[in-house]
């Protein structure tokens, strides 16, 4: 439990692509896309007493067209800062790559007090739905 940063994104055409396409060639660039989630990261330096090299990196989950994905809790308004604008840059490379894949997304992001327990597959709080909302209310 903590607050966290969470996104929402749709794969555009999805639909299209269950009418049009035989279901190994949607497998195929669906898990291509989630290669590409799972190698999201940004290396960072905490200057405390002294430097420590860092790796952040974005969760994840999918689901059929979706894909969620959440940071760590934050323990304070510094750290949701810096790890809110690492999770920003996870996004756009991941919206990026998959644009230029061709797997057009939609997304929508929002933060707050979340529940996560990966274990047993569960995500809950207002973040999430807010995100799904957002993505959704696009209409594009």
């Amino acid at each position: 439990m903590g607050n966290r940063f969470v996104a929402v994104c749709d794969i555009l055409g999805f639909k299209y692509w269950l009418d049009h396409l035989l279901l190994d060639e949607i497998a195929s660039r669906v898990t291509q896309l989630l290669d590409g989630v799972d190698s999201l990261r940004r290396r960072f330096v905490t200057a405390t007493d002294r430097l420590r090299p860092g790796l952040y990196r974005p969760n994840s989950a999918n689901f059929s067209d979706s894909i969620i994905l959440w940071s760590d809790p934050q323990r304070d308004l510094a750290e949701a800062f810096t790890n809110g604008i690492m999770f920003a840059q996870c996004l756009a490379e991941l919206v990026g790559r998959a644009f230029v894949s061709g797997i057009p997304l939609r997304m929508g992001v929002a933060f707050g007090k979340t529940f996560v327990d990966t274990s047993r597959n569960i995500l809950l709080g207002k973040p999430v739905a807010d995100a799904f909302l957002l993505e959704k209310a696009q209409e594009w």
